[in-house]
């Protein structure tokens, strides 16, 4: 392959040595005609990074070069590019002027355009230079477009200047370090375009911390900056050389230069004041701008495409960069939503698992309380029935020693004792039932809790509320038992029969009556009470067991609801994921295939 490159002819084996590409490599053409192939491939909103490597292969191609002119406020910038042009281009000012970058490139006449990204339409002027620098001064200038409040976009001005024949190109860049703090984020935000620089400094001022420090940055975009000391004429011969020393050990030592710095004294207020571009023009003489231009046209024949295609190198190093950033960006949008949908699914597999835990906890739980239950009403069937015992030791002697009470004994005691033993009965189920009651609300509001909590725990994940149905609700909050008097014999099991030993009751001493009815009497109502007592105890037991049987049913049908809710959001979830990622799978392994080519392309970079 042939390339040619300003008249002159190069091979491929030139083009990939000054690239920088190893024997027997790819040549950086081969690559970026590679790439830009592969961009085809690329959706359209690629377009930016497409245009860049469109634009690197050009520059390649014909040996463009971007040259920034750059330097802190009132340094000469504008005067320096208009001597170096040997034309006046740009306005010029003591105060800060250009806000906006302004690129210079070559054209057979004066011509200025002006975008904007707003979409107001261009403005363009060229019928004069004072058209043109008028045009520049309402859209470039601090003053009349601060903080580039007419939104301009791009500005490219044309002339025929001799330093641009080659097709380079010349970009006034905002100073930096003044009062407009956007000039220097416009200027640094500019720097990674160029591939060479002109930095000015002013001999009023030879170098400054906030020119240091730009340096700094600068040099980390920019492979190759010419040092252009302006102003000379403010010094002396003696200062000169003095202030010229002191700059190039300034340079040197904050920003290790240690090759030889290029730094070039001029007078560019001179230089446009002279009336020829030669040697036999005092003030052209005296301006310093012909060492400027020698070491520019030698720069260009002997360093240009040295510098170029290292510029190039890295620009085309960050386009790909950015592809592949994109691209992975991309994947990682589209990857996303199947992998949350996946997330999705395993977090309801897990609470469709935590809520089969609960339910088998929850009524495994009932079981036990069951029997924490039926040994409470143990407990508290004994403590009622002593005194239960304690009442009817009471009632019978005080039914044998009651005085002034005609009638036997035995038929008081027959006559007294039912009602006594039915009340007693009454008042001992009450207490027996209330006093189980009472662990047993308090069971069923920490199972409904439970229920509530987990509940809350799914609303976020299944997209409803689940509370306990109404009728579970009511069972819960009405769960107690009542007391079973129906258990209780409406007659006692007493009768004369029972107390038959006692007789000849009147030719007994009361006393040995009462002996005689201690004997026989007694041990019946002991036995009578005892037997309802434990009647009754099986009675409360028996409802335990029911209680708990509708409480244990309640709370199944409620986990029941729970869990068909989940499990039908899990299939509803499973069935979109398992859509999404057979949606998703061509685009992400098309992308994905995308990304490896461009970093094989990447990595053959040098």
């Amino acid at each position: 392959m042939v390339y040619k490159v300003d008249n002159a002819v190069r091979n491929e084996s030139e083009i990939t040595s000054f690239s920088g590409s190893p024997a027997g490599g790819v040549s950086i053409d081969a690559l970026i005609a590679g790439t830009l192939k592969l961009c085809k491939e690329l959706p359209p909103h690629y377009g930016t990074w497409t245009d860049r490597i469109e634009e690197l292969r050009e520059r390649l191609a014909k040996g463009k070069l971007h040259f920034a002119v750059l330097g802190q406020f009132n340094r000469g910038k504008s005067t320096f590019i208009n001597a170096l042009l040997g034309m006046d281009v740009l306005p010029t000012s003591v105060l800060p002027l250009t806000n906006v970058p302004t690129i210079i490139r070559y054209g057979p006449a004066r011509s200025c355009r002006i975008s904007f990204f707003n979409g107001k339409a261009d403005c363009t002027a060229g019928a004069s230079d004072d058209a043109v620098r008028e045009l520049l001064i309402q859209y470039v200038t601090e003053e009349k477009n601060p903080e580039n409040r007419h939104c301009v976009f791009s500005v490219y001005v044309e002339c025929p200047g001799e330093l641009l024949h080659n097709g380079s190109e010349l970009i006034d860049t905002p100073g930096f370090g003044s009062t407009f703090v956007h000039n220097t984020r416009t200027t640094i935000d500019l720097l990674s375009e160029c591939d060479a620089a002109f930095f000015l400094l002013s001999a009023d001022l030879p170098i400054t911390e906030v020119e240091i420090e730009f340096l700094r940055q600068m040099r980390k975009y920019v492979p190759r900056i010419f040092f252009v000391f302006n102003k000379i004429d403010l010094l002396n011969e003696s200062e000169r050389e003095k202030t010229t020393k002191f700059v190039r050990s300034e340079i040197r030592r904050h920003l290790k230069f240690y090759a030889g710095i290029s730094l070039f004294p001029v007078n560019a207020k001179a230089a446009r004041s002279a009336s020829s571009r030669t040697g036999d023009d005092p003030l052209w003489k005296q301006s310093g701008m012909t060492a400027v231009i020698d070491a520019i046209n030698h720069f260009m024949v002997a360093d240009k495409y040295f510098i170029l295609s290292h510029a190039l190198n890295e620009k085309f190093h960050d386009a790909l960069h950015g592809i592949i950033t994109s691209l992975d960006s991309e994947i990682t949008d589209i990857s996303e939503p199947v992998g949350a949908l996946n997330q999705t699914v395993l977090l309801l597999k897990e609470k469709l698992g935590s809520i089969e835990k609960q339910t088998r906890a929850e009524t495994g739980l009932i079981h036990a309380e069951q029997n924490a239950l039926v040994d409470f009403l143990s407990t508290t069937v004994k403590k009622e029935q002593r005194g239960l015992q304690e009442q009817t030791e009471r009632f019978f002697y005080e039914t044998l020693n009651r005085k002034n009470v005609h009638g036997k004994i035995k038929d008081r005691l027959l006559a007294s004792f039912p009602s006594f033993f039915t009340q007693a009965l009454k008042n001992f189920t009450l207490q027996v039932t209330t006093a189980v009651n009472r662990p047993l609300r308090k069971a069923s509001l920490v199972h409904r809790r439970e229920f509530e909590k987990i509940s809350a725990e799914s609303h976020g994940l299944l997209g409803t509320e689940f509370a306990l149905p109404d009728s579970v609700q009511d069972t819960l909050e009405g769960l107690e038992i009542a007391p079973p008097y129906e258990s209780i014999p409406s007659n006692p099991p007493l009768s004369s029969a029972d107390l038959k030993s006692v007789f000849g009751e009147r030719f007994k001493r009361h006393d040995s009556l009462c002996k005689a009815y201690e004997t026989c009497a007694f041990p019946k109502l002991k036995h009578c009470m005892d037997t309802a007592v434990e009647n009754i105890s099986q009675a409360v037991e028996k409802r335990i067991a029911q209680v708990c049987e509708t409480l244990g049913a309640e709370l199944e049908n409620s986990y029941d609801c729970l869990k068909q809710a989940a499990a039908g959001k899990l299939e509803e979830k499973e069935s979109l994921w398992n859509a999404a990622q057979e949606k998703a799978r061509p685009r992400v392994e098309k992308k994905e295939d995308l990304k490896e080519e461009f970093e094989k392309f990447k990595g053959m970079l040098p």
